[in-house]
């Protein structure tokens, strides 16, 4: 009864702890002068431009290229607005 009670306790606390999502996810960490974080991390990747540890926003973005459809979808940060701003200038 005892062991039955403890997996039961370990099951609830496995279920709490894989809804738990943090404010920032980390893209990639280096070292403290280079790395990205995801500053929503309960957004889509492609909603907020990544950011520095300082908050200040990188300029850094990642596309995907379908070659059988011929479509590009943005991955991680906002490219869609220089590319909307590019195209009418």
């Amino acid at each position: 009864m005892k062991r039955l009670i403890t997996i039961v306790a370990m099951a609830a606390t496995l279920v709490a702890a894989s809804s738990l999502t943090p404010p920032v996810l980390p893209m990639f960490v280096r070292n403290p002068y280079l790395n990205a974080w995801f500053g929503s991390a309960r957004a889509e990747p492609w909603e907020s431009w990544p950011m520095f540890w300082t908050k200040r926003e990188l300029g850094f973005s990642v596309m995907v290229h379908i070659p059988s459809s011929k479509t590009v979808f943005p991955l991680v940060g906002r490219l869609h607005d220089v590319l909307d701003s590019n195209s009418t200038q």
